[in-house]
Parts: C-alpha cells; structure tokens; sequence
C-alpha cells in the first residue's frame, strides 16, 4: 500500500502553546512564554511527529531556563524556539544531537530528545540547527519545507 504524504495543513499552534504541558510541569520556575505568530504556519506532516519535534524543543528550553522567557515564533515555514538559559556551553550544535548527550546544566532526562529531533527532522526533509543567542541562551530554529 502507497501512502501519500499528507496535505500542507494549518497547525494549530495556539492550542498546542496555550495547553502546553511544560507550562504545568515547570511551573515552579518563573518563566513567560511569548508566541509570535509572523504567518500561520503551513506544513507537510503528520500532527503528531510536528507536536513531537516542537515538545522536545519546548521541554529542552524548560529545562534549562530557570527564570525569564521561552519566545516561539512561527512563520509559514519555520519554527524557532528562543530561551534564555545557560546557553550551549561547551558542547558544539552538533553534538547534542547525538544520543545520551545532556547539556551541563541539566538534571533530569537521558540525552534522548535532540537525537529523537534531529532524527525526525532528518526522515521527513526538515533542517534543525542550534546557536548560541548573542544575549546569552540558545535558539533552535526548525525549517519545515
């Protein structure tokens, strides 16, 4: 049996960000989370395997921001996830995309979830690229088609 690819769909991004479960898991830490929606995002893909991608991402910028804010901001083809935590220290982008790498600042999690990411984006056509922020943080920017 051939499957298609699915059809270029609006992803309902303001339930996924308003609901988000990081928000609850993490809400002892002091942080605000910013979407800016430039153009409705338009994507080729399962729901499912875009709200997997994103969650990691979210959960990475939850994890090692203690206090201040998550910015996501959406374009018609893209995704980029800014925070303001601890930065990539001393790790290249490269390598926290392979398994069981944890960045320095991190207690919790097995170093799976960029690897899973990288993964993903790589099978599908996508690109994912890590940079330290100028201001201190890093930025995941995910390029969907």
């Amino acid at each position: 049996m051939i499957r298609r690819p699915p059809r270029s769909t609006l992803f309902p991004y303001t339930t996924h960000f308003r609901s988000s479960r990081y928000q609850e898991i993490f809400k002892h830490k002091a942080i605000t989370v910013k979407l800016h929606v430039n153009k409705p995002l338009r994507v080729r893909a399962e729901q499912a395997i875009l709200s997997m991608v994103l969650g990691n991402l979210l959960r990475n910028a939850f994890s090692f921001t203690e206090q201040g804010e998550i910015v996501v901001s959406i374009d018609e083809h893209s995704i980029r996830v800014d925070d303001n935590g601890p930065g990539l220290g001393e790790y290249q982008p490269e390598e926290l995309f392979q398994p069981y790498v944890r960045g320095d600042h991190v207690s919790s999690g097995a170093g799976l979830g960029l690897s899973l990411v990288w993964r993903l984006c790589k099978r599908i056509g996508w690109k994912i690229e890590l940079h330290e922020r100028s201001e201190g943080g890093t930025q995941a920017q995910l390029w969907l088609g």
